[in-house]
């Protein structure tokens, strides 16, 4: 149910545009992300009361940092669609794509080790969770108002860097998010084409495309959160970091990039590597605040 699969499918594969891709991601994640979202919520809810086994664990959310970034996506989100999106070259929204995806697998290869072994929450930045979950609802609302998906990626990986969270509460926490962001976004873009539709004009091909895949994702994303669950976690990370950076090595070679063209992409790579990698620092500078739930 997610864009990080349906943008780069539908742009590198059948070579739509970027916006199409955004749109889609959007629509798409408005039906599958809520209905994990759904799956993921009523769960936590129904057994978090019960005593916990090793094969049947409750599914946490952070909600002291959820809030917050839903606040800031509510108010970036649509800001980006009516004002940044419609700016950006279409090549720069597909290599916003790449660069923000293929960073994101390069740290996971490199920190999967670490990432693997937080249990909990466990971080001198527990006190701002408020300050920073707001902080990254409104870069992600950004974000994903050009790709349709990023808001997610932003704050699983602050969970996970910064605050040290288990893989377990971090990736729903980061559904529940998107699936707020997505409808947030489709709304946003459907009244802007109703109000203007010269300069908001939704491919039309979105739709037969919305229409194929909503019945799927609606089924397929909650069986996806349960499955995620149940799945061995090292090579389910292997395989999407590595995902993450064939489609951005495919981009480069399908949009024929010059040198020039390429070092500058690599470069910004890195550069978010190394904004990760910081927040990878600061998270587990002493003293440290433990917490073993959020809550």
């Amino acid at each position: 149910g997610g864009g990080t699969v349906g943008f780069p499918v539908l742009v590198l594969l059948f070579d739509h545009s970027g916006a199409m891709g955004r749109d889609f991601a959007f629509s798409i994640q408005s039906i599958g992300m809520v209905s994990a979202s759904i799956y993921i919520l009523t769960r936590g809810n129904r057994q978090v009361s019960r005593e916990r086994s090793a094969q049947n664990q409750p599914i946490f959310v952070d909600w002291q940092l959820i809030r917050p970034a839903l606040l800031g996506s509510l108010i970036s989100t649509p800001l980006g669609v009516i004002w940044l999106a419609p700016r950006l070259p279409d090549l720069s929204v597909k290599l916003t794509f790449a660069v923000i995806w293929a960073s994101f697998g390069l740290m996971h290869l490199i920190k999967l080790k670490e990432l693997l072994r937080n249990s909990g929450q466990a971080s001198p930045w527990l006190n701002h969770k408020r300050q920073i979950g707001f902080a990254v609802g409104l870069l992600g609302g950004l974000v994903s108002s050009v790709t349709g998906v990023g808001i997610d990626m932003l704050l699983y990986a602050t969970m996970v860097l910064l605050f040290q969270s288990d893989l377990k509460i971090s990736t729903p926490s980061s559904v529940i998010v998107m699936a707020f962001t997505s409808v947030v976004g489709v709304t946003s873009g459907l009244l802007m084409q109703w109000r203007f539709p010269s300069q908001f004009a939704m491919d039309p091909e979105v739709l037969g495309c919305w229409i194929a895949a909503a019945p799927v994702v609606a089924i397929g994303a909650p069986v996806g959160a349960w499955a995620v669950q149940r799945l061995p976690r090292v090579p389910t990370l292997v395989l999407i970091s590595l995902l993450c950076l064939v489609q951005f090595a495919w981009k480069l070679v399908e949009e024929n990039l010059n040198y020039n063209g390429c070092v500058l992409a690599l470069t910004a790579v890195l550069v978010l590597y190394s904004l990760f990698h910081s927040l990878y620092r600061f998270g587990r500078k002493s003293p440290q605040t433990v917490n073993p739930l959020p809550g």
